[in-house]
């Protein structure tokens, strides 16, 4: 009523724009970002016609700037990825330019380190870990220049201990263990001194919680279930304390399903099969009853997916594979769903591909190889499409020649379709040759080159063509030699070099068996 009395008054439309945004951020919190979109939207218009009114106004600039980055922070949950880069993006640029007239002003260089950790965020979510590397060490060196100037900066603590979090998961992902656990360690100690100054707040809580989970996952990489074992009981522990005392916060109790999930699959890796199972299934209830509670919500939909996974994995595993096809069935239904809904998300393109290869491996093991074979091919066209869309993402690549070697190709040459499983043997090995002109050390991507040379040679050789498998042995051979130069116990590596072995000898000593 004040501002429709008033409408030329500044000082009530901008109390009006922040209310509105602050509501905005209340239904989003409240796991409703559908919701919160049209009171973020209103005091974005709020914004732009006070700028047009007066476009040098620096509060109605960061009122529109912080409009623009709410938005996107609704559409990343909403599994819009190209709105939230809209929006994000136009943020960022308004950010610079605050930063560029005032660059002694702490507010607007806090502002720019924000900004650039928006734009990362979508970058993660697409998989462009290079773009995403970029605006995190941009955000963390503003960060870290604030906190020096006022170490005693709640906000910008807990600010710098996040971007700690999100620049050692690049690293964890890149494969930089040693640099991944130093920012998780850093992000870590930095939030136990917040938590140490008040206990009860959540908000530091919370974090506290994600960098015991981070932790827990490079010493699960390093081989140290224990210690990842503890962080990850730490990690759920502390939500599910968060959790008692707010039933209702969507997001708690989406965190707490995740953690239980990393405390189920270290169980499982242990053989403790049946707690597992009862932790899993937990997480699945949750999951459910999250979904039926905001069923707008792409992430609590995407969660879902995963919560079918788990649970056919593990049945997988224990020989059920009726209840395998079931859960994997939901979850690649659920991820198909999201990825129609916004087709650009990356992150649910490769959960879509994963959910297909995992589908596609229980219908082979419940002797159903023809319907196995085409959701090995649909999986394999989502990866080419993220490849062909991100050619410096590793993991998909790698993934992909694993579709290729694995998967398609070996069902094609056990289908008698030798032109076709040559053809993906080939594509697979390629693939790997990139991957290992960057990282000539990484041991999964050896072992699947020597595997599909040797595969190229089984079928060259069954097609009598002698010479053209002696050569692709021998790539195998010197692969395999180089692996078993550097982990000589590992039965897998002597197994199989004895193999390729074995056919080299017959090949040139004129026997000529097929293996």
């Amino acid at each position: 009523p004040l501002v429709a009395r008033r409408p030329n008054d500044g000082e009530w439309a901008l109390s009006l724009a922040i209310g509105y945004d602050g509501l905005g951020w209340a239904v989003n919190s409240m796991g409703d970002p559908a919701g919160a979109l049209p009171f973020h939207q209103a005091g974005l218009k709020l914004a732009e016609a006070a700028l047009a009114r007066h476009p040098a106004d620096p509060w109605w600039r960061r009122q529109r700037m912080v409009c623009e980055d709410s938005l996107g922070s609704a559409a990343i949950r909403l599994g819009r990825s190209d709105e939230a880069m809209e929006h994000f993006s136009r943020a960022l640029e308004m950010a610079k330019e605050q930063a560029m007239r005032q660059p002694d002003n702490a507010e607007t260089q806090f502002d720019l380190a924000f900004r650039h950790f928006s734009v990362g965020r979508v970058h993660y979510a697409r998989g462009d870990m290079p773009r995403m590397l970029e605006h995190a060490q941009a955000a963390m060196e503003l960060a870290e220049k604030l906190v020096a100037r006022d170490p005693g900066n709640a906000e910008w603590n807990t600010f710098l201990a996040g971007m700690y979090n999100s620049l050692g998961e690049v690293l964890r992902q890149k494969g930089d263990h040693e640099g991944a656990m130093k920012n998780f360690q850093a992000g870590a100690q930095l939030t136990e001194s917040l938590v140490a100054r008040d206990p009860r707040n959540t908000d530091w809580q919370t974090l506290l919680a994600g960098m015991r989970v981070s932790i827990a996952a490079v010493q699960r990489d390093q081989g140290d279930e224990d210690a990842a074992l503890e962080n990850y009981r730490d990690a759920a522990q502390r939500m599910a304390t968060l959790v008692a005392r707010d039933p209702k916060n969507v997001e708690w109790r989406r965190l707490l399903a995740s953690y239980q999930n990393q405390v189920a699959f270290a169980l499982q890796r242990r053989g403790r099969m049946s707690e597992a199972l009862a932790m899993f299934s937990r997480s699945l209830e949750n999951a459910e009853a999250l979904c039926d509670q905001r069923p707008d919500d792409a992430g609590l939909q995407h969660d879902l997916a995963n919560a079918h996974t788990n649970i056919g994995m593990l049945l997988k595993a224990t020989g059920d594979t009726t209840g395998a096809l079931k859960h994997y069935g939901r979850a690649a239904d659920t991820n198909k769903a999201l990825t129609q809904l916004e087709p650009t998300n990356a992150m649910w393109q490769y959960s879509l591909a994963l959910s297909l290869t995992n589908l596609g491996m229980a219908l082979e093991a419940s002797g159903q190889p023809a319907a196995a074979l085409a959701r090995y091919r649909e999986a394999q066209e989502v990866l080419q499409r993220l490849v062909a869309q991100t050619p410096s993402n590793a993991g998909w690549r790698h993934a992909l020649a694993g579709s290729q070697i694995y998967d398609v190709g070996r069902l094609l040459e056990i289908a008698g379709d030798t032109t076709g499983a040559l053809e993906q043997y080939r594509g697979g090995l390629d693939h790997l040759r990139l991957l290992l002109a960057a990282q000539p050390d990484d041991a999964s991507a050896l072992l699947d080159a020597a595997y599909g040379n040797q595969n190229l040679a089984f079928v060259l050789e069954k097609q009598g063509d002698a010479r053209g498998a002696l050569e692709y042995y021998r790539n195998s051979e010197a692969i395999m030699q180089r692996l078993v130069a550097r982990d000589g116990q590992n039965e897998q590596y002597t197994g199989n070099l004895g193999i390729v072995q074995r056919r080299i000898e017959a090949i040139v000593g004129g026997s000529g068996a097929a293996p």
